[in-house]
């Protein structure tokens, strides 16, 4: 058994497939979130803000934390590498360190 999961970019195609599965595995979801595109019972989270991440995580404790948001579309990327270095480094960093902060396991997609 996982524990308690949180899936962050919940909304997009890998996340939504992991939330289906472990749904249906019987895993407890204790949250999913969105950046951009309100989802109904998803949480808003922009990953840039540490801030935001750390408290997210520290009201709900997930044991496991997915990560599969990012901004995954290489030629947006390859012309604007700062605001996709903020994104998929910066701020997947806020979310390794928020894991570390209390004792969560991140699997990170790439």
């Amino acid at each position: 058994m996982i524990g308690k999961v949180m899936v962050i970019g919940g909304t997009g195609l890998v996340g939504n497939a992991l939330l289906r599965t472990w749904t249906a595995w019987g895993t407890p979801v204790t949250a999913a979130t969105y950046h951009c595109h309100a989802s109904g019972g998803f949480l808003q989270l922009d990953m840039q803000d540490a801030a935001k991440v750390k408290a997210l995580l520290e009201t709900h404790r997930p044991q496991v934390v997915a990560v599969p948001a990012a901004n995954p579309f290489v030629d947006y990327c390859e012309l604007h590498p700062a605001e996709t270095r903020r994104v998929n480094v910066d701020g997947t960093l806020n979310v390794a360190r928020a894991c570390r902060d209390i004792g969560a396991r991140m699997i990170f997609y790439s």
